[in-house]
Formats: C-alpha cells, structure tokens, sequence
C-alpha cells in the first residue's frame, strides 16, 4: 500500500468514531505505511544473513544483533529480537566500530511485526527522528521523548496503552503529527514550550479533560482531542479559541 492509499484510508477512519479495539483491527486490516523495512519483491520480509551487509535504495543496509541499520541514514528500519521491555542505545556496535543511532524508521518497531509486543521502552538521547508508525500497535504504557527530537511521524505512538507522556525540558520538537498518540489512555499532558503545531487527530481516543497550551503554540489540527469526553478544556497557546472549535470535533462528527 503506498503513502498515498493509506493517508485516504486513515482519512476514511478518521471520520468514523472508533473504539481502541476496532481501530487497531482497522490499523491492521488495511496496512502499514509504506514503511523502511527490507522487503524482497513479493512484499516478503527480507532478513539479512548472519553478517552480511545490503543495499536498500541506494544505502547501506547492516545486522547489528537484532537491529537491522542503515549506515547512511544512522537509523534502525526494523528490529528482530523478542524483548518486551527494550533500551535502544545511543549507538550499536559491531566489529569494533560504533553506528550512532538517530533516527527510527518507519513501522521499525509496529507491535504487529513484532514477536512480542513492546511494554517498556527507553529512548536514547541521541534520537531526532521517529518515523510513521514507527512504536504503533504495541502494549506500551508510558514514553519520554528525547529533546534532541525534531521530527515526529504520523500514528508513531498509536494504539498504545499509554498514560504517560513525557517530553525532555528544551525539547527541539515543534509539531505533533497526525494520529501520534491516539487511541492511549492518556489523562495528563505537559507539552514543550516551543511546540507550534498539533496536527489532526494528534490526542483523539485518550482520557484527556484538561490541557495547558504552550505560548508558541498557533495552530490545531481538526479532531486533535476528539474522543476525549465531551470537551477538553484548553488554556493559553497563541491564538484565538474561535479558530480551534474544530480540534474536538471530526469532519461529519455530531457538533
């Protein structure tokens, strides 16, 4: 499924009410984004032999133990093993040499392509991307982000069990993708201060009732808290709240 298939199909959902059960079923009845995984041309999973290196699209592609890396990118595009509660490192050794770990790819940790679902998970510091739904459809239950973080993808936390979010003081991050953390069980949220875009859908599905907006904050995507209840009472942020009575609902939503 390309990019483009699965941002209508999530468009479609989106416009539904959904239940964190029936929404993960739909995550994985119509495919993960079109992700950074190694796949051979019959759209299998392509696992590297013991030691050998692989090109994908140009870039260096190696086994570190049970991630599989690409050098050029320092990013981790999937992850093999059978922990449950993992400690990605700030770097991967191999033979000597270190690999810095910056990025996540995407769908490199999706709990359906996992053989156990991830419950505990601890970021490096180094981290400045997350891709798309790069920790979707695990059993996490709580999340520090990295301040060195700068980039988001969409549904990257979906369908989780979260109740805890945390974001590192003079975190980098400026914009929450669409569908990030929906469908957790969030209650409380502390946002950084230099957050200026909440994109649709971002917070929809948890148990949030209340919420402090950063002062840099401008901006918010229709149905970021929907699902949330009734309302989500919002404070501060730089705006006007006229221009943000779409952020509880969704497009054909009853108002």
């Amino acid at each position: 499924m390309t990019s483009a298939s699965n941002a209508a199909s999530l468009s479609k959902r989106q416009s539904e009410r959904q239940t964190p059960a029936n929404a993960a079923e739909s995550f994985e009845e119509e495919g993960a984004v079109e992700s950074d995984i190694p796949l051979g041309k019959d759209g299998e999973l392509l696992l590297l032999p013991r030691g050998l290196k692989l090109e994908v699209d140009g870039q260096e592609v190696i086994e570190i133990g049970d991630y599989i890396y690409s050098v050029d990118a320092q990013k981790i595009i999937y992850y093999r093993g059978t922990e449950k509660e993992l400690d990605i490192p700030a770097a991967l050794k191999k033979d000597g040499v270190e690999y810095p770990v910056k990025a996540i790819g995407d769908s490199a940790f999706l709990g359906t392509n996992l053989q156990n679902k991830l419950k505990k998970l601890t970021l490096p510091e180094s981290i400045e991307t997350i891709g798309e739904q790069a920790f979707a459809l695990n059993e996490l239950e709580s999340i520090t982000l990295p301040a060195a973080l700068q980039e988001l993808g969409r549904e990257a936390f979906a369908n989780n069990d979260m109740t805890a979010l945390k974001f590192e003081p003079e975190s980098k991050l400026s914009a929450i993708s669409e569908s990030a953390f929906s469908h957790n069980t969030l209650k409380t949220l502390q946002l950084p201060d230099g957050l200026q875009l909440i994109e649709a859908d971002a917070f929809s599905d948890n148990r949030l009732s209340e919420v402090q907006l950063p002062a840099m904050l401008s901006e918010i995507g229709d149905g970021a808290f929907y699902g949330n209840g009734r309302y989500v009472y919002l404070s501060g942020g730089n705006g006007a709240f006229k221009k943000w009575k779409a952020c509880w609902y969704r497009e054909g939503s009853e108002q």
